[in-house]
C-alpha cells in the first residue's frame, strides 16, 4: 500500500495522469485529492460485507456520517482538504445526537490521509482516519489491472455485481477439482433456525460481486469460460455464512445483473 504523497515531482505528476498532454487544465494535489472523494455518489464505507460508518462527500464540501447497516441516522459533517489531509469536522448538535446514539468513534473533528492499493482487487483507493476507519469507495474500482490471487495471475473485473445462473460448486482454486467451500443459508430465504449447509450456491443467488478472472477461457466438457475471482456476501443477522468468502466460480454459470 502506498500513501499518496503531498508534493510531486514534473515526471510523476504525469505518471500519475494529473496532466494528460492534451491542455487539460492542471490540478493540484489538493483538487486531485477533491476529485477523487467526491467522484459518483461521494461515498467511503467499510470494505466488502463488513458493517460500520461510511463517509458521503459532495463536491459543495459538505458531508455526512452514516451507518451501512442497521443503527444510526445520518449525522451531517463538513470537510476541507489541506496539504494532501482531509478534515472532518462535526457540528456540535451533529456530536451531541452521535454521542445520544452511543457512537463513540465520532469525534469532533477526525483527519483521513488518502492512500493508493496498487496490490488490491476491490478499490483503487483507502482512506486512512484518526478514528481508526478505514474507508473505501466503489466508485474507485480496480478494472482491467493485473493482480495477483495467492499463486494465480489475474485481471480485475471491476467489482460488478451478478447472479447464480445454475448452481454451481463454489471452490478454492480455479479447477473443477479443486476443494470446494461450504456456506450456510437459512432454509427457503428466510431467518430463522433452520440452515441448509452446502458446497452449492442455488440458482438466482444475486449476492455475488465478482473481482477478478483468469486471463484466459478454460474449456471444461462443452463450455469455454473465464473462471471468476468472486466475493459472496452473506448477513449473519440471518444466520448466513460461508467458510471464507472469497472464492472461486465457473463462469459459465454466472450472470451479469
Amino acid at each position: 500500500m502506498k500513501r499518496i504523497t503531498l508534493r510531486f515531482s514534473l515526471p510523476a505528476v504525469f505518471l500519475l495522469g494529473v496532466f494528460c498532454g492534451c491542455g487539460e487544465p492542471k490540478l493540484t494535489d489538493d483538487e486531485r485529492i477533491r476529485a477523487i472523494l467526491t467522484k459518483g455518489h461521494g461515498e467511503w464505507g467499510p470494505s466488502g460485507i463488513d458493517w460500520g460508518f461510511a463517509a458521503v462527500f459532495a463536491p459543495a464540501h459538505d458531508t455526512k456520517w452514516r451507518y451501512v447497516g442497521e443503527g444510526v441516522n445520518v449525522i451531517p459533517m463538513r470537510y476541507t482538504v489541506t496539504l494532501g489531509k482531509i478534515r472532518i469536522e462535526m457540528k456540535s448538535e451533529a456530536l451531541a445526537t452521535a454521542r445520544k446514539e452511543s457512537v463513540e468513534m465520532l469525534k469532533p473533528v477526525t483527519t483521513c490521509i488518502l492512500a493508493e492499493l496498487p496490490a488490491s482487487l476491490e478499490y483503487l483507493y483507502e482512506l486512512h482516519c484518526d478514528n481508526k476507519l478505514k474507508l473505501y469507495s466503489a466508485d474507485h474500482p480496480v478494472k482491467d489491472l493485473a493482480r495477483k490471487v495467492e499463486k494465480y495471475s489475474v485481471v480485475a473485473t471491476g467489482y460488478y455485481r451478478a447472479k447464480v445462473a445454475e448452481s454451481v460448486k463454489f471452490r478454492r482454486e480455479p479447477d473443477s477439482a479443486a476443494p470446494t467451500i461450504s456456506c450456510v443459508f437459512p432454509q427457503n430465504g428466510a431467518a430463522g433456525d433452520k440452515t441448509t449447509k452446502s458446497d452449492t450456491l442455488p440458482a438466482g443467488f444475486s449476492m455475488l460481486r465478482v473481482l477478478a478472472r483468469t486471463p484466459e477461457k478454460v474449456k471444461i466438457k462443452t463450455w469455454n469460460n473465464y473462471w471468476l475471482y468472486v466475493l459472496v456476501i452473506t448477513d449473519a443477522h440471518d444466520g448466513e455464512s460461508c467458510d471464507t468468502n472469497y472464492g472461486w466460480l465457473y463462469g459459465e454459470f454466472v450472470k451479469t445483473l
